[in-house]
């Protein structure tokens, strides 16, 4: 069955119009999608590189480019993009696709992407940018170049790509728009007073940001200040954004608060150029590559829509924010202290995600979505290993102090940081995110806060030099590699202490060659980090530090990695991800690695680490291969509450017993999910689609019965009838089967010759494949080729096609007794409770009791907190 449903899609995704007709009828009677599966193994690539073969998903992923329009190719970190993005551009433009392909990724990646792309296709006419060719006295005379020739591919980074403008005319319609789009919302939030204050004042804030590009626009209009090449003359009638999750801050228009609706000036220049192309494409020039689809907000699902499908959204009325958040999200109220402090306010924010199968049915309709369960990389064995210090004296004191400051803050009374400080606009003001970011330096090293603190040789940075030294002189006579990710206290030379410094001091303390230790940050040029990572690949350099942005994204750096640092916890999980991607990748020639991560018990890390492990099982609920959880909280930005701070630095049991229950029923939550979807799958099976198929395989099985008796009562009569001529010998058989497709071949026979044979019907025919074949029917049908050479053989084989017959019988008889136990094994397993059941509800009883106990406490702090207010309030007005 799943072959015919293979070849059925198949078939009707050849032609487009046919496509259009199922999917529209899908639609109008189950609401859904018809699986899209795009089939690249007939894919020629011609020019590419003999010696490299593109795997199965990455054909597949190409195929998906070319055929199902925009795309975004969700692949796990290590699945092999830039091959498929360099293939998917050359494919495109071989069959008439697109003229111009135009890549664009991060500025350290673009050398290195360039080099693949000739490794991959060594006769490619490619152009890589340089820092050199974008330089105002350069700039015209590069894009001149993209014009005026005939390039397979144009590689250039975001901040190259952002200097290319769209021409007046088109910046003037986008900002048009989109200004107008904002003050039609402003108004109805006026309108129907439902605008709260944060999110009014944000958007008065874009309009007059976008007001004033208009204006500049204008302006430069009435003095025709264009001379500068466009996009549009550029020819680029392809896209390909690799590491797109870089662009996922777009803005838009929102009354719900707790989302950052802002946006980055660079993803709204990225909207604008690709809506040109979607005009000029119809949707089918875009092709988007990230292995963290999803980073940090459920709502970039919106956004990647958004640039890749925004025809599908208007057309279910989704396109505004609001409208899909309305569809897919859930806003939750919980109380406050208001900001003056007399009292408590609600506040409503995006919190949940429902609808989430109807989703992701919307997203995988652009998304070929690919996880490491799916694909099974040849990857290298890993350990997960954590190593803890114990906090020191000075750590435990500066936490302490953090606690403190958090609660000022609370009392709307934080310190001053500068002498400059101006309490009645904040500036200079202690705030959260000030005491989060000493939180987290205090936790990696005191240090880093103030260089007279003393080091302590307990501490995480002391472990991870020695992991890494002990590790350096284990594989020295393999030259393995080692990287360290920090995203705190980089290399600055005004600084008077650094981490990076200190463990590159330490090593070379213990007998590292400084120049087997290197920075990223100390490369800054794409021709430089190129030539770093090639030292890194052969073993020359043997211990890498560097950011989770400034290494942990598309360096291809694996090759004798044998050991990752983790030293701090970053923001996002979809870091933690791609720092990961680094060590656990193909083509690392280690059979087992180890990840090391550094935690400093009872600070800010513990509380990091396990946000970020709750955000990254939600993204693991929702980007799945398998059946999604139906509901899903959402992983916003992370922010840390007084009640999060203090639970962080107190260690309060409570919280961390409600993390661990958290988990546990997020995975319990996701097994029973699936197991309710199985069960239903189970229930249709035994209801609908076994009593159909067992009906089929009866009828089947009556009637190879009843062309077993009609063949029976034939037996004695081997009389072969063609055309009304009786033929008895074997010679006489073959011979006039062999004329017969002679015949065919030749186009003679204006209809098709047909006859008898023990009782059964014949007729000769050609196939599609124009071979010709004798059908010997009945009550059932069998064929066999013949050819115009062998006659003997062709008798043969019309003498055992009764034999082909009887020997169905046991098979069908089979069939029948598998589907009839299948009805019984259905049966038997449909209506049991979920296994871990009784485990689900009593981990949620005790999940909602600790929540109910944190409220109390957090409800007792409150009114500690006001009363305190109060008091104050009270004093000062007595006087």
């Amino acid at each position: 069955m799943d072959n015919l449903r293979d070849e059925f899609l198949k078939w009707v995704y050849r032609d487009e119009e046919r496509k259009n007709r199922l999917v529209s009828y899908y639609n109008r009677h189950f609401n859904n999608i018809v699986p899209r599966e795009f089939d690249g193994s007939r894919l020629s690539f011609p020019g590419m590189n003999p010696e490299i073969q593109l795997k199965k998903h990455q054909k597949d992923a190409v195929a998906h480019t070319l055929y199902g329009g925009n795309t975004l190719l969700a692949h796990v970190v290590g699945a092999g993009k830039t091959f498929e993005m360099q293939a998917s551009a050359m494919e495109s433009k071989r069959i008439g696709l697109c003229k111009k392909s135009l890549m664009i990724m991060p500025g350290h990646l673009t050398e290195q992407f360039g080099a693949e792309f000739l490794r991959l296709y060594p006769n490619a006419k490619i152009l890589v940018a340089t820092p050199k060719d974008f330089q105002k006295d350069k700039r015209a005379e590069f894009c001149a170049k993209i014009t005026g020739q005939d390039w397979d591919a144009v590689i250039m980074s975001y901040e190259q790509f952002g200097k290319i403008p769209l021409s007046l005319e088109r910046q003037e319609q986008f900002l048009k728009r989109e200004i107008q789009e904002l003050t039609d919302s402003l108004e109805a939030m006026r309108i129907a007073k439902e605008g709260r204050g944060f999110s009014v004042k944000q958007m008065e804030k874009q309009i007059k940001k976008l007001t004033k590009q208009y204006e500049a626009i204008m302006e430069a209009y009435q003095s025709r200040q264009d001379a500068t090449i466009t996009f549009e003359q550029l020819g680029i009638d392809r896209l390909y954004v690799d590491e797109a999750h870089f662009y996922k801050n777009l803005s838009f228009t929102t009354k719900i608060q707790g989302l950052n609706s802002a946006g980055a000036e660079k993803s709204t220049d990225l909207l604008a150029k690709i809506q040109y192309l979607n005009e000029v494409t119809n949707e089918r020039g875009v092709v988007f590559a990230t292995g963290t689809p999803l980073s940090n907000s459920m709502a970039e699902l919106y956004t990647m829509q958004r640039y890749l499908r925004p025809s599908r959204l208007e057309k279910q009325g989704l396109y505004h924010f609001d409208a899909w958040a309305s569809a897919f999200g859930q806003e939750t109220t919980t109380m406050e202290i208001d900001p003056a402090g007399k009292g408590f306010r609600a506040k409503t924010r995006f919190a949940r995600f429902n609808n989430i199968p109807e989703l992701m049915s919307m997203f995988k309709e652009f998304a070929d979505v690919r996880t490491a369960d799916s694909l099974k990389l040849p990857v290298p064995e890993y350990e997960i290993e954590i190593v803890k210090a114990e906090a020191s004296q000075l750590q435990k004191d500066l936490v302490d102090r953090l606690a403190e400051r958090a609660k000022l803050i609370r009392q709307r009374k934080p310190i001053q940081l500068r002498a400059d400080a101006d309490k009645s606009t904040g500036k200079g003001m202690d705030n959260m995110l000030v005491v989060v970011k000493e939180g987290q330096s205090a936790a990696l090293d005191p240090r880093i806060i103030d260089p007279s603190y003393p080091d302590n040789p307990d501490g995480k940075v002391n472990l991870c030099v020695n992991n890494v030294y002990k590790i350096y002189e284990e594989t020295s006579n393999k030259q393995s590699t080692q990287v360290i990710f920090c995203d705190q206290s980089t290399p600055n030379p005004k600084a008077a202490f650094t981490v990076y410094a200190d463990i590159r001091e330490k090593l070379m303390e213990k007998g590292v060659p400084k120049e087997q230790i290197a920075f990223i940050h100390d490369y800054d040029t794409p021709e430089k980090k190129e030539a770093l990572f090639t030292r890194v690949r052969k073993g020359e350099v043997r211990v890498l530090l560097g950011s989770s942005d400034k290494l942990g994204v598309g360096t291809n750096i694996q090759d004798k990695l044998i050991a990752s640092h983790d030293l701090d916890c970053p923001w996002k999980p979809s870091q933690i991800e791609q720092r990961f991607g680094r060590i656990v990748r193909r083509g690392n020639e280690n059979e087992k690695v180890k990840v090391f991560r550094y935690v400093t018990d009872a600070t800010f890390d513990s509380y990091m680490w396990q946000t970020n492990e709750t955000k990254q099982r939600f993204i693991s609920q929702v980007m799945t291969n398998r059946t999604p959880a139906r509901e899903a909280e959402d992983v916003d930005e992370f922010t840390m509450t007084y009640a999060q701070l203090k639970a962080a630095c107190t260690g309060n049991p409570l919280y961390k017993e409600q993390f661990e229950l958290r988990n546990t029923l997020q995975k319990l939550g996701a097994e029973r999910a699936q197991y309710m979807e199985d069960q239903s799958k189970l229930n249709h099976r035994l209801n609908v689609g076994l009593p159909s198929f067992i009906k089929s395989a009866e009828c089947y099985l009556k009637n190879v019965q009843k062309d077993i008796e009609t063949i029976e009562q034939h037996q004695d009569d081997k009389t072969f009838v063609l055309q009304g001529v009786a033929y008895n010998t074997p010679k006489e058989i073959g011979e006039v089967l062999a004329d017969c497709a002679r015949a065919i071949y030749d186009g003679k026979l204006k209809e098709t010759p047909r006859g008898t044979y023990c009782g059964m019907k014949i007729s000769v025919v050609q196939n599609e494949n124009h071979h010709i074949e004798v059908v010997f029917s009945g009550m059932t049908t069998n064929t066999f080729r013949i050819g115009a050479t062998t006659p003997e053989e062709n008798a043969a084989r019309l003498e055992n096609a009764p034999r082909t017959v009887f020997g169905r019988l046991p098979l069908a008889e089979a069939e029948v007794e598998r589907l009839r136990q299948e009805v019984k094994d259905c049966e038997e397993g449909l209506g049991k409770p979920f296994p871990k059941e009784a485990e689900f509800q009593e981990k949620t009883l005790r999940y909602n009791e600790v929540n109910l106990l944190i409220e109390e406490q957090n409800k007792q702090e409150d009114q500690l907190v006001t009363k305190d207010l109060e008091e104050k309030q009270t004093e000062a007005a007595s006087r």
